[in-house]
């Protein structure tokens, strides 16, 4: 930008000295933002937390990466062993949930875990 500003310089001072009588013409210039205008997605508050999983339906849902499998196994086992109580629900299917999808596992669970791998 400055660079810019140092050769727009030079290029109106030099006009001035080819034609000194020339009378300087008024110069607007314009500052736009290169960034342009994003509008946002509406933003929406996460659910509130639940403070204990005893006797409750957990869900967990595997994207089919390798090793997310064995992420939410060993997840499984801990939960089972923390909160014998719950009933643990296993899904899966790709890395986006499908809406169709998503409304089964809102009416089947209380809480929902999404794992990964690699």
């Amino acid at each position: 930008m400055i660079r810019f500003l140092k050769q727009f310089c030079i290029v109106v001072s030099l006009g001035l000295f080819v034609n000194p009588s020339a009378a300087p013409a008024e110069v607007v210039l314009e500052v736009m933002n290169p960034r342009g205008e994003i509008s946002g997605a509406p933003y929406r508050l996460p659910n509130a937390s639940i403070s204990d999983l005893s006797s409750k339906r957990v869900a967990l849902y595997w994207n089919g990466k390798d090793g997310g499998d064995n992420l939410l196994s060993a997840l499984e086992e801990v939960l089972r062993a923390k909160y014998p109580k719950s009933i643990i629900i296993r899904y899966q299917g790709t890395h986006q949930i499908s809406d169709q999808l998503a409304d089964k596992i809102a009416k089947e669970a209380d809480t929902f875990i999404y794992g990964v791998g690699d």
